[in-house]
């Protein structure tokens, strides 16, 4: 068969075309099943939109919780610490929020949502931030509303539960249960 040279370098041309095509496909094949992925997201994201338990320590602000928080209760002493119970009726779960004035308060304030299945069961936590003069204001990560929850804040250590009402020098202090 007599092709013209131009012919040649076309079908030479387009052979080499398929086989990077096959070359890429394949290097993309073995990439992704050795879990290398190029995303366009950053990895640690997370999904703007959960429902109960999907929510379980994400982070309100995260996602679209935090977009109509319902403060079921509030605790304030003094105008030093603010610590809210916050509920999302869009996410149906919780979250605690402590604030300070950074101008009084110097020690560093643990805050934490304790949580306990609502038929009984071992009480966990969910710790936000050291609040500081630096950081005034944290919040935990959320916990699904099928569990019994309150927040607490102290200057003791993360995961301390403090008797509720022991107020300041006693430890620190939470909400009630709800």
């Amino acid at each position: 068969m007599g092709y013209s040279i131009a012919r040649r370098e076309v079908r030479c041309r387009s052979r080499l075309a398929r086989w990077r095509t096959v070359l890429a496909a394949l290097f993309s094949l073995v990439m992704t099943s050795a879990g290398v992925v190029a995303t366009a997201s950053p990895a640690a994201a997370e999904d703007p939109y959960c429902w109960e338990s999907e929510c379980d320590g994400k982070s309100p602000v995260n996602t679209n919780c935090a977009a109509d928080p319902i403060t079921v209760e509030e605790w304030t002493y003094s105008d030093m610490i603010d610590m809210k119970l916050l509920y999302s009726s869009t996410c149906d779960a919780y979250w605690g929020h402590v604030q300070i004035d950074p101008n009084l308060r110097l020690n560093p304030v643990y805050n934490g949502v304790f949580y306990v299945p609502q038929l009984g069961g071992v009480e966990k936590a969910r710790n936000g931030l050291s609040v500081t003069s630096e950081n005034i204001g944290s919040a935990t990560p959320m916990v699904s509303s099928m569990y019994s929850v309150k927040v607490c804040e102290t200057e003791i250590a993360n995961n301390y539960d403090p008797t509720p009402g022991a107020g300041p020098g006693g430890g620190g202090d939470c909400t009630q249960w709800h």
